[in-house]
């Protein structure tokens, strides 16, 4: 097909009694749900989804269980096979018994009955989702559709893979292996002409030709950026693109110019205005001029989220000694001391965290709201 061819649809005690916590899941009573944000507030912030309260999870003897933001127990922890993550206030988890999956709400509620062999995250209202014995062509692979926050196909299962919706496009896969993009509507745009391609952002994606050159399109499927470098890390940033040419990194715009002189050994896309980058085996920030703004003194990078980085600084100068990881702000000054085994990025002011044995959740200052509970050797 051509490739303008929209066509074809296509820290609490744990002491809850075991059995009343079953409860919360056992049942597939669907509770309705209220997708619409609340008034006095945007529904995003720093890519968190506000509408619905923060849940964080929590690991039990490889059980998972979640949190609210003041540390109680939401959901106690008997949930398997699921990602821990809730995505517009929906989570994805397996049923134990029939091994299939549906979703719950931030409350434990069963919202979307088990009945998927698979079942992705939420992503403008839809989630990529598949049925038990339908299969492509080869018998091998099921197919995919994608389902709205009922549990109701919209888009029937057709693709051998796909990813979640964004600026109102998803990247599918054909049964035939050709990649596309699907609308909500189930319109399919297919580009046959690229071997690989990326999520929209900022009104482009990357597509990439023959298995080795990165280029970008417009929502039409047309050539903005010509297939020309080498790697691409990522996808469109804050208006700006990862890639990497002639043995170096650089950063070019929505129109394929390079954005600043400045080229680097190693970078990470931008995240709330700041990049990471490598010099001489450390790293440091970068803002969206290229300006240098946080000296490279750190050996593992993290990107900012909520305004705050968690990088790591080597033990030693012993190889593969592991790290320390503290928290910085956008500015490079300490939050939290280089004195934890591992921190998260933030959601919400909260992270996981450990130091010294001890597992859990913290919040900006660094104070303890949860611990995980010790699992038994």
């Amino acid at each position: 097909m051509g490739r303008e061819c929209w066509l074809r649809p296509s820290i609490a005690p744990l002491s809850l009694m075991k059995l009343g916590a079953m409860a919360l899941i056992a049942s597939c009573t669907v509770h309705p749900i209220d997708p619409k944000p609340r008034a006095d507030m945007s529904t995003k912030a720093y890519g968190t989804d506000i509408r619905y309260p923060t849940r964080r999870a929590f690991d039990s003897g490889g059980a998972i269980g979640f949190i609210d933001r003041e540390g109680r127990v939401v959901i106690p922890p008997i949930l398997k096979g699921t990602s821990g993550t809730f995505d517009e206030g929906l989570l994805a988890f397996t049923d134990q018994t029939s091994k299939l999956r549906g979703y719950l709400n931030v409350d434990g509620h069963v919202v979307i009955s088990p009945r998927f062999v698979d079942a992705g995250p939420f992503s403008e209202g839809l989630a990529l989702a598949s049925l038990p014995g339908q299969v492509d062509p080869t018998g091998k692979w099921p197919i995919d559709g994608y389902i709205d926050r009922q549990g109701e196909f919209v888009i029937p299962p057709q693709f051998r893979a796909g990813s979640p919706f964004s600026e109102g496009l998803a990247r599918v896969i054909g049964c035939d292996g050709v990649y596309g993009f699907v609308n909500p509507a189930g319109e399919l745009l297919e580009l046959p002409q690229y071997t690989n391609a990326g999520n929209f952002a900022g009104g482009l994606a990357m597509v990439t030709a023959d298995f080795k050159r990165h280029g970008a399109i417009n929502a039409l499927g047309e050539e903005v950026i010509a297939p020309q470098y080498e790697r691409a890390r990522g996808d469109f940033a804050e208006g700006l693109w990862l890639v990497e040419r002639d043995d170096v990194w650089l950063f070019v715009d929505t129109e394929g110019r390079q954005a600043f002189p400045e080229t680097f050994e190693d970078a990470q896309p931008f995240h709330e205005g700041r990049a990471a980058v490598e010099f001489g085996g450390k790293w440091g920030y970068i803002d969206r001029s290229g300006a240098l703004v946080i000296e490279p003194r750190f050996d593992d990078p993290k990107s900012f989220y909520e305004g705050l980085a968690c990088p790591g600084i080597a033990k030693s100068k012993v190889r593969d000694s592991g790290d320390w990881y503290g928290v910085i702000d956008l500015d490079g000054n300490g939050v939290l001391p280089f004195e934890y085994d591992s921190i998260g990025g933030f959601t919400d002011g909260l992270s996981g965290a450990k130091k010294d044995g001890v597992h859990g959740t913290i919040d900006r200052t660094g104070r303890w709201i949860f611990v995980d509970p010790p699992v038994a050797r």
